[in-house]
């Protein structure tokens, strides 16, 4: 069954928005260091709360940080979480498969948990889609570790091998300038990979993994 954008309710983080920033901070720390290093503009697609965004503004208010989802309800949630954290990030309803921007808007797009809830086919003209409006694209992924350990969160999560990702990150015909995996060897549960798209990234002595 495809996976329905309105099927998770973010409204319960709004409740006690520093813990669940604190939570996001702790879990996505890897993600939010390259998201502050690389550019000074930044797109979140799919961004549920736009907890990512939020962090990324505080750490960097400097920067660009604009956020989207296709769901109205998931957008007024992170419109009312970013007025509770007092952080300048439009929230907008669109398509991540439309993005409406041009070519090469932002220094970076990313994603958190978003692409394996849909099809080898969605994920490769999602990222087709961000690669056209950033320079560089970062996705924020689990493992198959992950999704059979803990279950996942929404249920509809499906589990795509460590192995798996990188081939429909390399997809698009461009180098991976980095990646990190969390786990030990036999429990890699979550991936963070940068896309290099247009040369914006440093991607020297990069070997990719086998």
């Amino acid at each position: 069954m495809p996976h329905d954008p309105n099927s998770w309710d973010f409204s319960s983080y709004l409740g006690n928005p520093e813990f669940h920033l604190h939570e996001t901070l702790r879990g996505q720390w890897a993600a939010l260091y390259w998201l502050m290093r690389i550019g000074e503009s930044a797109l979140e697609v799919g961004c549920g709360s736009a907890r990512m965004s939020i962090l990324l503004k505080r750490l960097r208010p400097d920067k660009r940080v604009v956020a989207l989802d296709i769901s109205e309800r998931t957008c007024e949630v992170a419109r009312r979480y970013t007025t509770l954290a007092n952080v300048d990030v439009p929230v907008l309803r669109a398509d991540a498969l439309a993005l409406p921007f041009g070519d090469k808007s932002f220094s970076i797009c990313h994603s958190v948990g978003l692409l394996e809830h849909y099809s080898d086919e969605w994920i490769e003209a999602a990222l087709k889609e961000q690669a056209r409006v950033a320079d560089a694209v970062l996705v924020s992924v689990p493992t198959d570790y992950y999704v059979v350990t803990f279950k996942g969160q929404h249920g509809d999560e499906r589990g795509i091998s460590k192995h798996k990702w990188f081939n429909l990150l390399l997809s698009l015909g461009c180098p991976l300038a980095e990646h990190s995996l969390m786990g030990n060897l036999s429990e890699e549960y979550w991936l963070i990979a940068i896309i290099d798209t247009s040369g914006y990234v440093d991607t020297s002595g990069y070997v990719c993994p086998s």
